[in-house]
């Protein structure tokens, strides 16, 4: 198994780099897009989809990507339009630059997007516009355990805008000028929310005039990130994540680690190893 960016397994099929247009652009089609274990970065695109653009798919599958240091309109990192039922999982998507929304992701007219595992750190939306991590547009989208943090520019970490609800449960939403931004007749429903604190909490965590339900776990405190310096937003042994989250249904992390059964999972995309180490005379 090959290493991605941060430590983060990856099943590195193919390498996309330094184009003038998006590394993987214009797959507009009826039967389907499936990409898995890319590393696509240093692209542009004048429109949508710095790293990655989708358009009119009836199926689109993106599995285990890295995609940073893009640049587009919308989208930076990735653009999924008019797909039916997007599944995204286990995708690290950082360090992407937009100018007017999606930093991270942009999804627009997708009937049911389910986002699982994905990790969305360190985008940047170089306008007043809406959503530095992830923005979604006449969509209906799931987003289970995922880690969004240190997003910037415009507004919301994430926002839903133009009609439409999403669903985030069991998710890491730190360090944002505000976390979630829910416009018109919009709708956000939150379960199993880590808001962050200390250095890490958002300066809002929500706003907007869309209906906005924050659930039952609604938590402040410190994710306890292992490097995010180095771009490793795996939580440490310290995390207020840890054995916070609600079930999801989901029995695996970003790196394919179990989510034991039993027990809450861990809130965010990682879920934190348990290790027993026995004294000496017993390993003997």
């Amino acid at each position: 198994m090959a290493t991605s960016v941060a430590g983060y397994a990856a099943r590195t099929t193919k390498v996309v780099t330094t184009n003038s247009i998006t590394g993987i652009a214009g797959l507009f089609s009826s039967s389907g897009v499936t990409l898995t274990g890319n590393r696509v970065y240093s692209n542009s695109a004048g429109s949508g989809g710095g790293g990655v653009s989708i358009a009119g798919s009836d199926s689109v599958e993106l599995d285990g990507n890295t995609i940073y240091s893009n640049a587009a309109k919308l989208g930076g990192g990735m653009y999924v339009a008019r797909s039916d039922g997007a599944a995204l999982t286990g995708n690290v998507i950082l360090s992407n630059t937009v100018t007017e929304g999606g930093g991270g992701i942009y999804l627009r007219d997708d009937r049911l997007a389910t986002l699982t595992n994905n990790v969305i750190v360190e985008n940047q939306l170089d306008s007043p516009g809406c959503g530095a991590g992830v923005s979604v547009e006449n969509s209906e989208a799931r987003m289970l355990h995922t880690t969004i943090a240190r997003n910037r520019g415009g507004v919301g970490g994430v926002c839903a805008l133009g009609g439409g609800s999403v669903a985030l449960t069991n998710t890491i939403l730190v360090s944002h000028a505000t976390g979630i931004q829910v416009y018109g007749s919009n709708t956000a429903t939150l379960e199993g929310t880590l808001w962050g604190g200390g250095g890490w909490a958002n300066a809002e965590d929500w706003a907007g005039t869309g209906a906005i339900s924050t659930g039952t776990v609604d938590m402040r405190g410190d994710p306890a990130f292992v490097d995010p310096d180095g771009w490793d937003y795996h939580i440490g042994p310290g995390s207020a994540a840890i054995n916070a989250g609600v079930e999801a249904g989901v029995e695996t992390d970003i790196d394919g680690d179990p989510r034991p059964p039993g027990r809450p999972p861990d809130i965010g995309a990682d879920e934190r190893e348990l290790r027993v180490y026995l004294p000496a005379v017993l390993r003997d």
